[in-house]
């Protein structure tokens, strides 16, 4: 698959190639929040636009399926859950028809003399995905770094909206699909660091 857009809005438009299953990569990721009990009397494990939320992409290696997301994001919900007096807690995917998912993710340990890397990784159940989402099938590879450019998708925390409707309310998930532009990060960086301008389309979920 080709896409066409820019780097930088003062650089010129380059054709890049990607693998045509991120054509719509989109339905590889979801929306990740606290699974808070406090409030799952009143409205289940649906989080609140104030809350922070984060992005899970679903992969399969060796045959075996993981949720994978930042470390710092699993860190930030389990400070917030000992903050709340209810650590350890899950996570919930509130993409219809909305998913658990229990403790724990973990952080990968380092490797001397690289960082730990800000990754944390739960083995799940793929037949248990919601509604439209799928699991990406990684093979083994060897990039060359630095990455110049990389396919982003993603659910950001601040693209939330609630819709009133006449039986209460329904959250929006709103993300996006972007071209971004490696900024030169190394085989030996704990993070993946991309920038982008340009966004392909707006991921909405229902």
């Amino acid at each position: 698959m080709d896409v066409e857009g820019s780097w930088t809005a003062a650089k010129s438009e380059p054709l890049l190639a990607f693998a045509d299953d991120l054509q719509d990569a989109g339905k590889f990721c979801a929306t990740i929040a606290r699974a808070k009990m406090s409030e799952f009397i009143n409205r289940g494990f649906i989080p609140r636009v104030k809350d922070d939320t984060a992005t899970v992409t679903f992969i399969e290696v060796e045959g075996k399926t993981y949720a994978v997301t930042a470390y710092h994001v699993i860190e930030s919900f389990q400070k917030q859950a000992e903050a709340d007096g209810v650590a350890p807690e899950g996570c919930f995917l509130p993409a219809a028809p909305g998913a658990f998912i229990g403790p724990p993710f973990v952080r990968p340990p380092a490797t001397f003399p690289y960082p730990q890397a800000d990754i944390a990784i739960r083995p799940i159940d793929g037949n248990t995905l919601p509604t439209g989402k799928r699991v990406y099938k990684l093979a083994k590879s060897s990039p060359n770094f630095p990455i110049p450019y990389a396919l982003a998708a993603g659910f950001p925390t601040a693209a939330k909206e609630t819709l009133p409707e006449p039986g209460g309310e329904r959250l929006r998930l709103v993300g996006v699909h972007a071209i971004a532009e490696g900024v030169g990060s190394s085989a030996t960086s704990d993070q993946l660091q991309f920038y982008s301008e340009v966004i392909l389309e707006e991921l909405r979920q229902p």
